[in-house]
């Protein structure tokens, strides 16, 4: 629901799509579906000042490239901070790295360890240079 209401659709259509009834009220998505209104506007309103949209741009669209952009600049923080730390990488989509095991480490619950700290290093660090608040961020690591 919450990426549904990011990209425009209302709480109100997002609930008829999953079957949930119109007289289901929650306080807290509506204030959250407010939030992400303000910050959508804050978002556009931002993109067109710095000269990547306009305001004739659809702000669905205009959202979604400052979005892809966003996460194009932390997977090539991520990526490089991981290579650095000596495990190699590739990224066949955008949200996702593959990560090679590092041969630095004859313990797997050792390299997972590095790796963990390393990935939420990274993302700290991201967080800090937007200004976020440390932990707006969190990934997900999974052995294969």
């Amino acid at each position: 629901g919450v990426n549904a209401m990011m990209f425009g659709k209302s709480s109100c259509n997002w609930k008829r799509s999953e079957g949930i009834p119109d007289n289901v009220r929650s306080p807290m998505l509506t204030r959250l579906e407010r939030e992400i209104k303000e910050a959508r506007v804050l978002i556009v309103d931002d993109e067109v000042k710095n000269g990547r949209a306009t305001y004739g741009d659809k702000p669905t669209k205009t959202l979604s490239r400052a979005v892809e952009k966003v996460e194009e600049e932390l997977m090539a923080m991520l990526i490089s901070s991981l290579r650095r730390g000596g495990w190699e990488t590739t990224s066949l989509i955008h949200d996702e790295v593959t990560i090679r095991d590092s041969f630095r480490f004859s313990n797997t619950n050792d390299e997972m360890q590095s790796l963990t700290a390393t990935t939420n290093l990274s993302l700290r660090n991201f967080e800090d240079s937007r200004g976020w608040p440390p932990g707006s961020l969190r990934i997900e690591i999974q052995k294969l």
